[in-house]
């Protein structure tokens, strides 16, 4: 075998490694806001118990929603956080993908030929889904403890019946 067919032979072993690499950033990044959107879930879940076992005619259960306002935010903070790590990785990966095949053989170049079909086809995008869901769950949880606060205050001060279900 030609060095040249040995080289052309590692470059295309190196550019295998690094999409099987990049895919599985992919998949991790998918795993991770899934994990994220079970952690909101349960958050949520206990909002619902908290609310639903209060009848709000104490200021126990703003407290402990306040409580869980903090834990939700800082939790979406870390997973807007960690969204803007994976994305910056993977660009990173993409783009060395892109330099590598730019050295292979033109039928060999299968990222960039995908890239080139989905900007023609014009595909619709999720990112911005993908961003707000973390804002969105981020700004739920203050919104919710301040509403249960207000209806709380006109309960307990007889503005308002007790709550009941």
């Amino acid at each position: 075998m030609s060095e040249t067919a040995s080289n052309q032979q590692d470059l295309i072993e190196l550019y295998r490694l690094a999409r099987d690499n990049t895919e599985k950033t992919s998949e991790r990044r998918i795993i991770s806001d899934q994990i994220y959107v079970g952690i909101n879930a349960v958050l949520l879940s206990g909002v619902l118990t908290i609310l639903v076992g209060s009848h709000l005619t104490t200021w126990v259960a703003p407290g402990l929603l306040a409580f869980l306002s903090v834990f939700g935010m800082l939790i979406n903070v870390a997973w807007n956080s960690a969204q803007s790590l994976l994305r910056q990785i993977l660009v990173a990966k993409f783009e060395y993908l892109a330099r590598l095949e730019a050295e292979l053989p033109r039928q060999a170049r299968q990222f960039t030929s995908e890239w080139e079909y989905v900007r023609q086809a014009s595909l619709p995008r999720l990112r911005l889904s993908e961003r707000l869901l973390p804002q969105i769950f981020f700004w739920l949880y203050p919104l919710i403890t301040c509403v249960v606060s207000i209806l709380t205050y006109f309960i307990t001060n007889h503005f308002l019946p007790p709550l009941s279900w």
